[in-house]
């Protein structure tokens, strides 16, 4: 995750997401949430993060307001006010008040070994968990997603993932893991997402009938893997049916490893 993402048409969705599933909107259980940002120093070789037309036109823009006018109001404050960082993200309380954030960058610029790089992805991922051991959702935020078969952890472009072995330990904690993953181009996104919800349906096969992803088709493809507690699947399911049958159903896409990709209502 960077800075200059904060804002953009995949932020909104990513917040909204969050929301809904803590239980922003709903009766339900209420569940706590944390977030480990995975953050990396801003880039400038492309203009990721440049997608806030969403924000600026009354008429373009109806479609994303009314799922969430004050989720949308927010970044569109931030965006404008050029207070784009995952800082006033915290600050503003854009996700509930309690929400855990853990918000160390993950960097290994600089002459480190590989020794140390080990040393210090490894520290810097005990801290990530102690800090989020008491909540119900844990949200991982890698710039580029899951990891890929090209980068290692300790390579030089490691810290833009998050790898499968390292997000065990929150399952094996009983918290509910999302995960975000950005598709690549070399297969149909769909078929990606269900091979990462595979991987962790073989790493975890009791919680293989709960295990589903959401697309979100707006701006770059992007899914948000959601791997449920056994004790908090029911609540989630729930939420997820509302997410795809209310007004944000016009920009997710539910995957499963059963069925694929299913078009929900608006």
């Amino acid at each position: 995750m960077q800075d200059r993402y904060v804002g953009d048409i995949g932020d909104y969705g990513k917040y909204g997401l969050l929301r809904c599933l803590a239980g922003r909107f709903d009766e339900l259980t209420p569940l706590s949430l944390g977030v480990i940002w995975y953050k990396v120093p801003d880039e400038s070789h492309n203009n990721d993060g440049g997608k806030v037309q969403y924000l600026e036109s009354v008429k373009k823009s109806h479609a994303f307001e009314v799922c969430d006018p004050e989720l949308y109001n927010s970044l569109r404050a931030l965006v404008s006010n050029g207070n784009r960082s995952l800082h006033e993200v915290q600050r503003q309380a854009i996700l509930p008040p309690a929400t855990r954030f853990y918000e160390k960058p993950l960097t290994f610029n600089g002459s480190r070994s590989r020794s140390e790089r080990v040393e210090h992805r490894t520290r810097w991922m005990a801290a990530a968990l102690r800090t989020t051991e008491k909540c119900d959702i844990v949200f991982v935020d890698p710039d580029n997603g899951l990891q890929c078969r090209s980068v290692g952890p300790y390579a030089k472009f490691g810290p833009k993932y998050a790898f499968e072995e390292e997000l065990l330990p929150i399952l094996d904690r009983g918290q509910t893991l999302v995960a975000y993953h950005h598709t690549a181009r070399q297969a149909q996104a769909e078929t990606q997402i269900r091979a990462r919800l595979r991987t962790f349906a073989n790493l975890r096969p009791d919680l293989c009938d709960e295990i589903l992803a959401l697309r979100f088709r707006r701006g770059s493809s992007r899914a948000f893997l959601i791997i449920p507690s056994l004790t908090s699947g029911y609540v989630l399911r729930q939420r997820v049916d509302a997410i795809l049958a209310g007004l944000w159903g016009q920009h997710f896409d539910l995957v499963t490893l059963s069925n694929g990709s299913a078009r929900a209502s608006c």
